[in-house]
């Protein structure tokens, strides 16, 4: 046994001994509804916690019951099952994030070039690889779409996912479960949160742990490297000195090692032998309070490092790279009311953010960044069904490149530059049950300190001229939105049309003298409506227990996806169309899910004949049966690529063929 696996097997033990402690009272308790609740309040938003139905902006929760019932272990496979954009997916240990026709990046760098911003508890996780950041301690996970910068920053231009973590409060409680399938796949859990001194102290810890070996796609194909090794863990300790105030510590580990890459070109010399490894670590102090006269004050400090390290023994040699990106940042916001005009929420946000590079292979230079904005957003609720809401952030920037051993000269210049970002929207209920909603954003991305002063060769095999632009600007966005909701109690829907005119767009360019350069190319038009449906119930079907029943649905449709100036005349990386849907059927203890995921064709890069290509549509059909002999103890069934679907979100990375799992999971 692997210290991996034994590491992990001491927190399973810590919990299951909890939970067999108090399993008998627990059998006691009358089953409740596998249903949950519809979210009601959410926090990223805006600057203060907000209802949903006060917002307009288009905004997606995903609680912890869908995570855990669903049996998904890494974020990028949630995002896969329930959110629909996800334009590039590919196996081993990468995944990005799409919204509305932008990505973040799925590579190891910093997330300062991003265009959909991941954050931890409101705060940068520094990295834009969805497979890298832990699940292991989420309450529940929040996705804005549409421009965020007021709040957040640079790289929030097509939206932000913000895992919101678990914080310990009453008796103590948590689970434990294993599962194993195809593909030697398995995985293990185990969590446990609670309170001690009436609450005045709550805690709350979770890991998991995954691996498989290599698989095979829906054509029966066999593909060497694409098994892994995944393990995170994650926690927080409250204090709440009083009824008012919380200050916690939060921290979250995720590895991922042994992992390879399934295809691509330079995927095909590769051999078992070859390492990779990914590790992510992240901690934050958060304090948050309600002083006198209504003012609430919320501050944190906050760092994480994502460091990335490969070796390899292919046909085309031997070699080792390693890439770290750091950030260390502080964030307070403060809510004032004023009277009759509402709330004034006002706050400050540093960042600073260091990425090296070095080994035999480099191909980045070295580069460090300091960021700093001040930001203010006004709510004002002029009538009890009318909200109105506002907000700016003025943001400063100064970026620089570092010498860096294993490169050519590098010319180690800087660069500073500012940008401000405004906001506006409504939401009015016209109806009890029909909202209407309006709403127009800036957002925009900086260019990197790379794109800005890079003037160097990249070592390796192969090496490459990189010419820095210090005449770029940053990418810019503006989006409008209307929107119509629709709330019935147990059925929710909306759909929203928007349109986003996105200029200066950042593009590598190659140089006569075979040398890459970066150019503010142009603009783009992306259009196009988002619908989402949620139908959650119980009720009696004359029968002695209560008919369950789940009915969820998510899409985004393009009409417009089109660049005005560029090589090709049609966005790259942006499916036409992508849904997601599902139900959930449950009667006593039975339970059955069955979802799918329907993604349009799209426009890609080829890298083997170096030309766009078009990669067509494809669906994929999953299910799960889930059998709860008692309220504690689940048994599923779990069959992922349900038709055995030959697929592939990123060219010449295919997706994994029919995967059937079977697991447990005890409650407590």
């Amino acid at each position: 046994m692997t210290l991996y696996w034994r590491l992990l097997l001491v927190p399973l033990c810590v919990s299951a001994s909890v939970s067999l402690a108090q399993a008998a009272e627990a059998l006691s308790e009358a089953d409740s509804a596998m249903v949950p609740a519809l979210p009601e309040v959410v926090v990223t938003a805006t600057a203060e916690p907000s209802r949903i139905r006060d917002l307009p902006a288009t905004v997606q929760v995903i609680s912890s019951e869908q995570i855990e019932r669903s049996g998904l272990t890494t974020l990028d496979q949630v995002l896969e099952r329930y959110v629909p954009g996800t334009g590039t997916l590919q196996p081993g240990g990468y995944a990005a994030i799409g919204m509305r026709g932008f990505r973040s990046n799925q590579s190891s760098s910093s997330s300062l070039g991003d265009r959909v911003l991941i954050l931890i508890d409101g705060h940068r996780a520094g990295i834009g690889n969805a497979v890298a950041i832990p699940l292991s301690n989420v309450e529940r996970i929040e996705i804005v779409r549409g421009p965020s910068s007021v709040l957040y920053g640079g790289s929030a231009m097509g939206g932000v996912v913000n895992l919101i973590s678990r914080r310990g409060k009453g008796p103590a409680s948590g689970t434990v479960g294993a599962s194993y399938g195809t593909w030697d796949k398995r995985s293990a859990e185990a969590s446990i949160a609670g309170g001690l001194d009436n609450d005045r102290w709550g805690y709350s810890v979770g890991v998991r742990g995954n691996a498989s070996s290599a698989y095979k796609d829906g054509d029966g194909k066999r593909y060497k490297n694409s098994g892994y090794h995944n393990g995170s863990i994650g926690g927080s300790l409250t204090f709440r000195p009083d009824a008012v105030t919380d200050v916690s510590l939060v921290a979250a580990h995720q590895s991922i090692f042994d992992t390879g890459s399934p295809g691509g070109w330079y995927a095909y010399g590769l051999t078992p032998d070859d390492k990779v490894r990914n590790t992510f670590n992240y901690t934050a102090l958060e304090y948050d309070t309600r002083l006198d006269n209504d003012v609430t004050l919320r501050a944190s400090l906050y760092g994480n490092r994502n460091r990335y390290d490969y070796a390899w023994d292919g046909d085309w040699g031997a070699g080792n790279s390693t890439y770290r990106a750091d950030m260390l940042g502080g964030r307070v916001v403060a809510g004032l009311p004023i009277g009759f005009l509402g709330r004034l929420s006002v706050g400050a946000e540093y960042n600073y953010m260091r990425e090296e590079a070095y080994g035999s292979s480099v191909s980045q230079p070295n580069a460090a960044y300091d960021v700093a904005g001040v930001f203010a957003e006004h709510r004002f609720v002029p009538y009890d069904d009318l909200t109105v809401t506002w907000g700016l952030r003025y943001d400063i920037y100064r970026e620089r490149i570092k010498d860096t051993a294993g490169l050519g000269p590098v010319n180690a210049d800087s660069h500073t530059f500012n940008h401000l970002s405004w906001s506006a929207g409504a939401t009015w209920w016209a109806l009890d049950w029909l909202g209407l909603r309006a709403s127009a954003a800036t957002a925009y991305v900086p260019p990197t300190a790379k794109n800005l002063a890079g003037d160097f060769w990249t070592s390796g095999a192969w090496g490459t001229h990189y010419v820095g632009n210090p005449d770029l600007n940053p990418e810019k966005s503006l989006t409008g939105e209307i929107g119509v909701e629709l709330d019935f109690g147990t059925v929710r829907g909306s759909v929203a049309y928007f349109y986003t005119k996105y200029q200066d767009r950042i593009v590598t360019q190659m140089l006569p003298d075979y040398s890459y350069t970066w150019s503010n190319v142009g603009d783009q038009r992306l259009a196009g409506v988002n619908v989402s449906l949620n139908y959650r119930d119980s009720f009696d079907i004359g029968l002695d227990k209560p008919f369950e029943c789940s009915v969820y649905g998510n899409g985004e449709f393009f009409t417009e996806r089109h660049n005005r100036d560029g090589a090709t005349s049609v966005a790259m990386y942006v499916p036409k169309y992508s849904a997601v849907s599902g139900i959930g059927l449950g009667y006593g203890m039975l339970w059955l899910d069955v979802n799918g995921r329907f993604t349009g064709d799209q426009y890609q890069d080829n890298f083997t004949t170096y030309e766009v290509t078009k990669m067509g549509s494809f669906a994929t059909w999953n299910t799960r049966l889930t059998v709860r002999p008692t309220k504690q103890l689940a048994l599923y069934l779990d069959v992922s690529n349900l038709t055995d679907k030959q697929y592939a979100y990123t060219l010449d990375y295919p997706m994994p063929g029919r995967t059937v799992c079977v697991g447990f999971t005890y409650s407590y």
